[in-house]
């Protein structure tokens, strides 16, 4: 009487096929889990940034010249923010700004130069999971 010791081809082959199966069905919901991540992030960096906005307006009466103008110490010792956040989609700190000059109804990317900084935009041109783009948050 021998004792069985192993698997078979069977038994293994049937174990890979439900790891396999389970791999399939869990990839989709791991990449729609991470992108939810990266527009909570998104949405959380640009929610910070224009309360920094507003709150320099209702101290200074103007809006910052750059998003600089929000992490240096200001005539008063205020600082707005820290740091710029980095955002999430490109992985800079780089964002599109849009002055208060700006046509914001038609949302016009006019490159010249900009005299203020009233709101903030992500650089990316993906698609949300929504379908909506991003830059247009």
């Amino acid at each position: 009487m021998s004792e069985h010791k192993g698997l078979t081809f069977i038994e293994l082959s049937v174990s890979i096929l439900i790891i396999a199966v389970l791999a399939k069905v869990a990839l989709p919901v791991y990449e729609v889990t991470s992108r939810r991540a990266l527009e909570w992030e998104l949405k959380a960096d640009l929610r910070e940034i224009r309360e920094a906005i507003d709150k320099y307006f209702d101290l200074h009466q103007s809006y910052p010249k750059t998003l600089e103008d929000l992490i240096q110490k200001d005539s008063q010792g205020k600082r707005y923010l820290r740091r710029i956040p980095e955002d999430p989609l490109t992985r800079k700190s780089e964002w599109f700004t849009i002055s208060s000059s700006d046509d914001r109804d038609n949302f016009v990317r006019l490159f010249s130069d900009k005299t203020d900084v009233y709101d903030i935009r992500t650089t990316s041109d993906l698609k949300s999971l929504e379908g909506t783009q991003y830059n247009e948050w």
